[in-house]
């Protein structure tokens, strides 16, 4: 088959020969780039979901303390997130971790970036050396103690009615 491709003098053998070399020269930058652009893409996915459910699941197990003052909640919840993110991410650098206990709600924020081997592929200015991520969650804070009696409150506003 390809010798029907190539003819018998040695000039168009070789130039058939040189085009392949050529293409693949010009092709594989863009190949390696693509490559090395979708595992950086996957540590961002990863890194960013990881974030994600920690954050959510601190601020959940920070809401469960009952009877507990603001400070108390807010160690628990700081302590979680530790725990949850502790040599978890891959490629996640310069965490700042902020966490917010009110009366009613807590907050979990984590800020930091991903580094990028060429700034070209941040998207953004050159100011920034990566991708960032900046995860918030809310969670309200739980009082079972009001549920129950505002739930009783109800049940004899119904009967009374009935």
């Amino acid at each position: 088959m390809k010798e029907q491709n190539m003819e018998k003098n040695d000039s168009n053998y070789y130039s058939f020969k040189g085009s392949f070399t050529l293409e693949i020269a010009l092709l594989m930058p863009f190949l390696l780039l693509t490559l090395l652009l979708s595992v950086y893409l996957s540590f961002y996915i990863y890194d960013r979901l990881l974030i994600t459910q920690s954050t959510f699941i601190a601020a959940y197990r920070g809401s469960r303390e009952l009877n507990q003052n603001n400070d108390a909640v807010y160690q628990k919840t700081k302590e979680e997130l530790e725990q949850l993110l502790d040599n978890q991410l891959l490629a996640f650098v310069g965490r700042e971790d902020k966490i917010t206990v009110r009366y009613g709600e807590i907050e979990v924020q984590v800020e930091g970036t991903i580094n990028v081997p060429f700034r070209f592929l941040t998207g953004s200015g050159e100011k920034t050396k990566g991708w960032s991520i900046n995860i918030k969650n809310y969670v309200k804070r739980l009082e079972p103690e009001d549920f129950i009696r505002n739930v009783r409150r109800l049940e004899n506003i119904i009967k009374k009615e009935q």
